[in-house]
């Protein structure tokens, strides 16, 4: 930054060469386009995303380019060329380091209050003494779970910086005391990989999960993991027997580490890609419904698919997706009854599960239901029936089309069509062949996956609203007290059925939601206005309002 304003961003590359991305600047969290100093400043710091966003947007995309983790598709982002996909990808810079500027402060700790002061988002830490720094080591990694995006590990530094850059190093630590990096290390355990299942996804994808020995990981019993695809079997040569070593990562999701026995048979060419069918227990046939499977290659990676269009598991994905709590909300219509009801025939679309009623008897005679059980699945059904806009198009499992972009079709819609219910002007809107890419942010890609499902499926939906009442229209009455101002959410709720039902209302009067508190936020709801939490400290280190749910409800 020159002259107060923000000059160039760039990544780092490989230490030496990395790419400019000042393009994207505005639109990432955390990072100010002017400070109030107009001498020369170098800031370093890394672009994260929360796990919470990085569900939402990874959801958007095909199976087959989903990203493993919050890191990789934030790193991705960054490097967009496309500034406008950067509007729905939530990214947040997190400063680390104050790197140059003059009279630059002679300690880490206050480098980083000045980045505070000067408008960054400030990556969170603390001063020790040395002989509680053991201890305060501890209580980070207790917290580590807690925070909103992975956190790895953690950096040591002495807080006199002039001190640390004197003192020795070695050729692999330079300068260790300017900042030692404590990666966790992984807990991993041995065992033996008895079976590759394949489960079936809502999308044809054949999805790979090792099943093996139970190990103990992080104090809970583990003995399943995701594969991801085709390739990563391949490429770690994972065979029914092997010996392998697991672990969490983030110290949450399982994940196969190292394969002790591989041999990298397929990867030196020593195995056909028909031989890896019975090497690597690739099914030919699809599991849920027999029909043929193929592998296909995307983005240079290998994935399996059924190619049956009528697969039960597609359907009974699309059911689960559709029954989930932030889309229609069809509590207790798990994926095992929801395969029960398909193996009988009794659901083959949306519209079934308002029509159970016909197989009343039959489904009180099956195993798992019962009167009780099937009286309560009726309930959730009938308050299933008027869903708000947003929580429906997404239960749709459009394409391309999440709560997201659901949310920005809303907001257009609310802004043309004020005095018309959503669903009637999105209708209206879709058939007279509108472009849904003058909406900001809403792509070419996503505007053809919307085109082509409704044009695809408009029969169904129509039958389906037959039996829905999706009428919510614009408030048409968007206060400024909520509208444009961003809120975090956090704590018990009372009022409210949950948090998202909070949300969906803040996004309601045109407000933005975050995971966690930055200096961009502008209220923090929290019933405990006297919490002692993460969030409450932070927030009332940067002088941002804690209010309560009454105080909210007075604002609209």
């Amino acid at each position: 930054m020159t002259g107060g304003k923000l000059q160039v961003l760039a990544t780092r590359g490989n230490g030496e060469t990395g790419s400019d991305i000042t393009h994207n600047a505005p639109y990432i969290r955390g990072l100010p386009m002017t400070i109030p100093y107009h001498g020369k400043v170098v800031v370093r710091g890394e672009a994260v995303m929360s796990y919470a966003d990085f569900k939402r947007v990874n959801a958007r995309f095909p199976e087959e380019e989903q990203y493993r983790n919050p890191r990789n598709l934030a790193n991705a982002t960054v490097k967009l060329y496309d500034s406008n996909l950067l509007k729905n990808r939530p990214v947040a810079f997190v400063a680390f380091r104050l790197v140059a500027m003059e009279g630059l402060p002679g300690s880490f700790h206050k480098q980083l209050s000045v980045l505070n002061t000067l408008g960054f988002n400030v990556v969170e830490h603390t001063t020790c003494p040395a002989s509680v720094l053991a201890d305060t080591l501890e209580t980070y990694t207790r917290m580590a779970e807690s925070y909103p995006y992975p956190v790895d590990g953690l950096v040591v530094a002495a807080n006199d910086a002039a001190y640390a850059d004197e003192q020795p190093g070695t050729g692999k630590f330079p300068n260790k005391l300017s900042g030692y990096a404590l990666k966790w290390a992984d807990e991993t355990e041995e065992t033996v990989l008895r079976d590759i299942e394949w489960s079936a996804s809502r999308t044809g994808l054949l999805n790979p999960i090792a099943v093996f020995d139970p190990v103990e990981l992080e104090g809970t019993t583990v003995s399943r993991a995701t594969l991801h695809n085709v390739s990563y079997v391949l490429e770690k040569d994972l065979k029914a027997g092997d010996r392998i070593t697991v672990y969490k990562a983030n110290k949450i999701i399982p994940a196969v580490d190292e394969n002790l026995d591989a041999d990298g048979a397929f990867s030196k060419g020593g195995v056909s890609l028909m031989q890896a069918y019975a090497r690597y227990l690739l099914p030919m046939k699809c599991p849920v419904c027999g029909a043929n499977t193929s592998l296909f290659e995307s983005n240079g990676t290998l994935f399996l698919k059924c190619l049956n269009e009528d697969c039960a598991a597609k359907k009974i994905g699309a059911l689960v997706h559709y029954a989930e709590r932030d889309c229609v909300n069809i509590a207790g219509l798990s994926e095992s009854k929801v395969t029960a009801l398909v193996n009988r025939g009794f659901l083959k679309g949306f519209v079934d599960l308002y029509r159970l009623g016909q197989y009343r008897d039959e489904i009180i005679a099956m195993d798992g239901f019962g009167e009780k059980s099937y009286a309560q699945l009726q309930k959730a059904v009938q308050a299933s029936r008027a869903p708000s806009f947003v929580p429906f198009i997404h239960a749709l499992g459009i394409p391309n089309i999440g709560k997201g972009q659901a949310k920005l079709l809303r907001n257009w819609l609310g802004e043309m069509y004020p005095d018309t219910a959503y669903m009637d002007s999105f209708l209206d809107a879709a058939a007279h062949g509108v472009d849904f890419t003058v909406i900001d942010g809403f792509g070419s890609v996503m505007d053809k996956s919307l085109k082509e499902w409704l044009c695809q499926n408009m029969q169904m939906l129509t039958e389906l609203l037959m039996e829905l009442e999706v009428t919510e229209k614009p408030s048409g009455n968007v206060l400024s007290a909520i509208s444009g101002k961003t809120f975090v959410v956090t704590g018990k709720v009372t009022h409210f059925a949950n948090r998202d039902e909070i949300r969906a209302k803040i996004e309601t009067f045109g407000g933005r939601t975050a995971g966690s508190v930055s200096k961009n936020t502008d209220f923090l709801i929290n019933n405990d206005v006297e919490s002692t939490s993460g969030k409450n400290r932070k927030a009332k280190e940067l002088g941002i309002p804690i209010i309560s749910e009454e105080e909210f409800l007075s604002m609209y």
